[in-house]
């Protein structure tokens, strides 16, 4: 009861500054971003679809006042089919504006998920650069466990603060908020609040981000808990580069310095023409977005993408990824081939992937398939 007065609360203040922001300003509602996935897999020999869906809503008002209202379609598991997965879910909003007493100054009020630090949307959104993101992230390469995008997103209800000395290659970003960051058990934990400081370069062909940033609760330890990353990402024509690395949650009282508290993923690409061969190396961390002691932890993949086509050039792509997942707390190796085929019609982008285990092998349930869209508006 308590938590839902919270969210009603919330929900009117955020209300209360959207309705005079909006007779101020002519506002336009726009879809920026909306994606389905449906993975279909054998349990117990019945055929189950699991799906998992996104949408983002935007209000635009002119250049100096801008609103986002994020909705998701989606359940802890992505059973978006199930009852309980029906219906509508808040996954954030915010409000902004732009340009404050004529400075390179942007101040916004946010409730929910914010930025996803060190996960390289920032150049985008911030600069209009191309994407420069890993697919080794999100529903259709974590579906069954803990849903990897960045090394931290920020969540809760607060404050940001975007200082651009240059709006073209420079931005310093202040977060201070109330964290809500969903547990992977039990309720929202109440009365934590956290900061985060990120800076974003933006140059050619180099591209660098990184963050600091600590939470502290009176219910738990003084001494608080503690993340930081950083994400570098290099273009020399057809060889990219992209690195990320960084602590998702440090907890000074119970936590020892070692490999399993980190997040890292390096990504070298290739492109030859119609030809692109993509690695990706990716060490899964103990403790994600404040969630300590994950069953993962150790865990480590190295994920092969070979695929011919550019759908930002032609209309058809199609490849093959071979994954290799080590488990280091039980010695297990998990070797799945997934070839795939995608194609871009007006408005949308379309996948359709089937993902074989090699190893270990059990005929009924080796099969898997996947079917996604992402529209573009």
């Amino acid at each position: 009861m308590v938590k839902r007065s919270r969210s009603v609360i919330r929900t009117a203040l955020l209300g209360m500054l959207l309705l005079p922001s909006l007779a101020a300003f002519p506002a336009n509602l726009v879809v920026p971003s909306l994606e389905l996935l449906t993975r279909g897999v054998v349990e117990n020999t019945t055929l189950v679809l699991k799906s998992y869906g996104q949408m983002d809503l935007s209000i635009e008002g002119g250049y100096k006042f801008g609103g986002r209202l994020g909705v998701t379609y989606t359940s802890g598991t992505g059973d978006l089919e199930r009852a309980a997965s029906k219906s509508l879910s808040f996954s954030g909003a915010s409000i902004i504006v732009k340009d404050v007493f004529s400075l390179p100054l942007d101040i916004s009020y946010f409730i929910g998920q914010n930025d996803t630090l060190c996960s390289g949307e920032g150049f985008s959104t911030a600069f209009g650069t191309a994407q420069i993101m890993t697919s080794y992230r999100g529903f259709m390469y974590f579906p069954a466990g803990v849903i990897y995008d960045g090394i931290y997103s920020v969540n809760g209800t607060g404050t940001r603060i975007d200082i651009a000395p240059s709006r073209e290659s420079l931005l310093f970003s202040l977060y201070a908020y109330e964290d809500t960051h969903p547990p992977s058990t039990g309720p929202v934990a109440l009365g934590m609040f956290s900061g985060d400081f990120r800076v974003l370069v933006n140059f050619e062909p180099i591209k660098m981000e990184g963050f600091i940033g600590g939470s502290y609760s009176s219910a738990a330890a003084a001494n608080g808990r503690y993340r930081g990353g950083m994400l570098f990402f290099w273009n020399n024509g057809p060889l990219e580069l992209l690195a990320q690395i960084g602590l998702p949650v440090f907890d000074p009282n119970v936590d020892t310095l070692t490999l399993d508290l980190f997040y890292f993923l390096f990504e070298p690409r290739l492109h030859l023409g119609f030809l692109s061969v993509v690695p990706t190396f990716f060490l899964h961390p103990i403790s994600y977005e404040q969630n300590k002691n994950l069953t993962e932890q150790g865990s480590f993949d190295i994920n092969l993408n070979i695929y011919a086509g550019d759908l930002s050039k032609s209309s058809l792509r199609g490849g093959l990824e071979t994954l290799l997942n080590y488990k280091s707390a039980t010695g297990d190796i998990v070797i799945k081939t997934s070839p795939y085929v995608g194609f871009a019609t007006p408005g949308a982008l379309w996948t359709f992937k089937i993902c074989a285990t090699l190893s270990p092998f059990d005929f009924t349930n080796m099969l898997e398939g996947f079917v996604g869209v992402r529209a573009e508006f």
